[in-house]
């Protein structure tokens, strides 16, 4: 019996210890993720992701002769205005 308890403390011990080394790590791997710049670049695919297929309805509209050719480069410019803005790529 009381070589049970010590089997059971060793491993709880060293559970505890890979517990916490994967935890360090993980915490580690996010801070590397967020000082990369690599959130942004995500945002900013999505941010185009999202335009291309803004821009595929208006040349739809365009080709039905809803829209002027003219207007689709503002409206663009608008559009990428506010996905800026709501992606919060706009501050630091």
């Amino acid at each position: 019996m009381l070589n049970h308890m010590g089997l059971l403390k060793t491993l709880l011990r060293r559970g505890a210890g890979i517990f916490a080394m994967a935890g360090l790590t993980l915490l580690l791997i996010c801070v590397a993720a967020g000082a990369s710049g690599m959130e942004e670049r995500i945002l900013r695919g999505k941010m185009n992701h999202a335009r291309m297929g803004y821009a595929m309805g208006l040349a739809d509209q365009v080709n039905a002769g809803q829209l002027k050719l003219e207007e689709v480069e503002e409206m663009l410019q608008a559009y990428d205005g506010e996905a800026i803005e709501s992606y919060g790529l706009d501050r630091p």
